[in-house]
């Protein structure tokens, strides 16, 4: 019986719903302030830093750092914690090229 509410559970892509998208500062490996996203389902969070590096690929995210010393990355976070949030709350995990279509906007 409970490997079939399991697999009701499973099959319907609300399960699948970014429910929260959190922004934070934190420190990366050099001690240097970076961004971390967290994205968040009913069931499951994971999150991701985005360090910055001497690689400046095309397809890279650009940098966005504050106008402080030292370079914080608050400006970032909030956009994070206001437009992307708003963007991605409600879309399907699985589609991750609806995913990127709302970010790059």
């Amino acid at each position: 019986m409970i490997w079939q509410y399991f697999l009701l559970m499973v099959m319907s892509s609300d399960v699948f719903s970014i429910r929260r998208v959190k922004g934070l500062e934190v420190l990366d490996s050099r001690g240097n302030f970076t961004l971390r996203v967290c994205v968040s389902t009913d069931f499951v969070t994971d999150c991701g830093d985005a360090p910055s590096g001497a690689s400046k690929g095309s397809m890279e995210a650009h940098e966005l750092v504050d106008d402080s010393f030292p370079r914080r990355v608050s400006k970032a976070v909030e956009l994070v914690n206001t437009l992307v949030a708003q963007s991605l709350v409600g879309v399907d995990v699985r589609s991750q090229w609806r995913v990127d279509a709302l970010l790059r906007g």
